[in-house]
């Protein structure tokens, strides 16, 4: 449709991500262990925008918050990406070295991250093949068991010749592409390309302005009219929306420049001075009024901790923006009742004019017929 193509230059696009949840079994192999950190990925892109940017803001402004301790899963992810000594990297090491198998890779992974604080241990009973991982949502243990293997992401040699000799064109584009990137690194593994495909789509949403949306399941066994209190909590627990709550509860979650809130809330100063001054704030030698202006405003003064001044902005509670809004609207409000007066007023006088006006016509005409 014509009518929704961009009239600018740049190329404003909005995107919908919708990924995969959490995923905990009874048996978990390589695919959990994959999705999950992308859960971990999203998780830390997810605290980076709410926690650290809000401290942040807070800071460049000049505004003292001890802010909500938020879980960090930064930990985790070392655990799981670091080169060389991390989880993934020990994988792909597994397939390179010779007779590298399941078993011993679960090995070298319990004798090099056993003492981390996010490393899970297995019980003897689990097996010799198990490790485990705290992730943000709990403890997930994983067996070792084809990883391997499918971590080579090798087709069967009879297979990629019959690709590249199709007639298909997408068929043999497909193959021919795949085995010029093979060529060129071997040893590429599923990690590896799951990593960079993760990466890639990371610096996507890093350039954007992200909105997120949790979803929470009422309860495990995806049934109609059926609320697991316990289940709930605990996702919103894990998906830090409880810690967002409080973080917005304990700061300052409305923030307006200096010149929007002169514009917006001059009308609720009482001072007819005070007010013009607030009004044109905008002037190079007044804009630094405006802080010490807010204090005339009764909404604001009656309740100094509802707000907080920074250096361009100010940032205000949940009470203080409803308290100005109010307030505003009662100023309009008797703005507007007064002049609806000055016009009902002006038409009043009008409509006297007019009756005044009419009677003298019929004075004249009653005159007239009077006379002899």
């Amino acid at each position: 449709n014509d009518s929704f193509q961009a009239t600018s230059a740049d190329n404003l696009t909005i995107g919908v991500l919708d990924i995969f949840g959490f995923e905990v079994f009874h048996k978990n192999g390589l695919e959990q262990l994959l999705i999950n950190f992308t859960n971990e990925k999203l998780q830390f892109f997810f605290n980076e925008t709410i926690f650290s940017n809000e401290s942040r803001v807070y800071e460049i402004e000049g505004i003292p918050l001890d802010l909500v301790e938020f879980k960090n899963n930064e930990a985790t992810l070392q655990l799981l990406e670091t080169r060389r000594t991390g989880i993934f990297a020990m994988i792909d090491e597994e397939i390179a070295i010779p007779r590298g198998s399941d078993i011993k890779l679960a090995s070298k992974i319990m004798k090099a991250h056993s003492s981390n604080t996010h490393f899970a241990k297995p019980n003897a009973k689990q097996g010799a093949n198990i490790f485990g991982i705290c992730h943000f949502a709990g403890d997930v243990f994983y067996d070792t068991t084809g990883f391997v293997e499918k971590n080579r992401d090798r087709l069967l040699d009879g297979l990629a010749t019959l690709g590249e000799s199709s007639t298909n064109i997408v068929v043999n584009t497909k193959f021919c592409a795949d085995a010029t990137a093979n060529k060129k690194n071997k040893q590429r593994t599923v990690i590896s390309k799951f990593k960079q495909q993760l990466n890639t789509l990371m610096t996507t949403l890093e350039d954007c302005a992200p909105h997120f949306v949790r979803c929470i399941k009422s309860n495990a066994s995806k049934l109609p009219d059926n609320f697991h209190a316990k289940d709930v909590l605990s996702q919103m627990l894990y998906s830090g929306v409880l810690e967002v709550t409080r973080v917005r509860k304990a700061g300052f979650p409305y923030r307006i420049s200096f010149d929007d809130f002169a514009r917006k809330y001059h009308c609720c100063i009482e001072n007819k001075e005070e007010k013009l001054v607030l009004k044109h704030s905008t002037n190079t030698n007044k804009i630094y009024s405006v802080p010490e202006l807010c204090l005339k405003i009764p909404a604001l003064n009656s309740n100094k901790e509802s707000y907080r001044i920074g250096k361009t902005k100010i940032f205000l509670k949940a009470t203080a923006r409803d308290a100005l809004d109010a307030a505003r609207e009662n100023a309009l409000r008797r703005k507007v009742a007064r002049f609806q007066a000055v016009i009902r007023g002006v038409q009043a006088r009008e409509t006297f004019e007019e009756y005044i006006s009419i009677i003298h016509k019929l004075r004249v005409a009653l005159a007239k017929d009077d006379a002899p």
